[in-house]
């Protein structure tokens, strides 16, 4: 596909699973969103060649994405961020979320992540493969449902959020890292006593 724009009459209330993969130029997933999927549980984006994000803000992703059980994105090596803009100094909504499972795999480019989607209270998987641009997360701790994190081939990650590991109420039972080249160091792990 050249270029998608969801402009259809058609009615995809009824949708409950989205795959957008192989266009060459710019992805409008504002246009599907604002249709309205109430039951979309998946999407899939994947080898979008030409997109530096998918998001114009973090408040417009969390809208998009509060239907969703699992986020899967792929193949995207001109992909930056998920979303345009931070927005640190704003207070998100509460919106409902059920995003459980997190997938990001050979984005190249991907620098950042934001900090909104790993806030999210739902989200119990998330799995990072082949994004050699990674640095670092946001530095907030886990959501509290999170139980499973799997990071690999990520080879400018240097370091591990030290939230990540003194927060009381982490539900962590699996942390895989594999082939991460530039990891210096984790954060120290904290006891907690109760």
């Amino acid at each position: 596909c050249k270029r998608v724009v969801f402009s259809s009459p058609v009615d995809l209330s009824s949708l409950k699973s989205v795959l957008l993969g192989e266009m060459a130029n710019e992805v409008v997933l504002a246009g599907l969103f604002e249709q309205g999927l109430p039951k979309l549980e998946s999407l899939e984006i994947y080898d979008v060649q030409e997109q530096t994000y998918l998001w114009r803000s973090e408040t417009r992703l969390l809208q998009d994405v509060r239907s969703l059980n699992r986020l899967q994105i792929s193949s995207c090596p001109r992909l930056l961020s998920l979303v345009t803009e931070e927005e640190h100094d704003r207070q998100h909504p509460e919106l409902p979320c059920r995003l459980r499972f997190l997938e990001l795999r050979n984005c190249g480019g991907l620098t950042r992540l934001p900090q909104a989607l790993l806030t999210l209270s739902s989200l119990t998987e998330m799995r990072i493969h082949g994004c050699a641009s990674l640095v670092s997360f946001p530095e907030v701790a886990l959501p509290s449902q999170l139980r499973s994190v799997v990071i690999e081939e990520c080879d400018a990650l240097e370091s591990l959020p030290e939230a990540w590991m003194h927060n009381s109420n982490s539900s962590l039972e699996s942390l895989e890292i594999r082939s991460c080249n530039s990891l210096v160091s984790f954060p120290e792990a904290v006891s907690y006593t109760h």
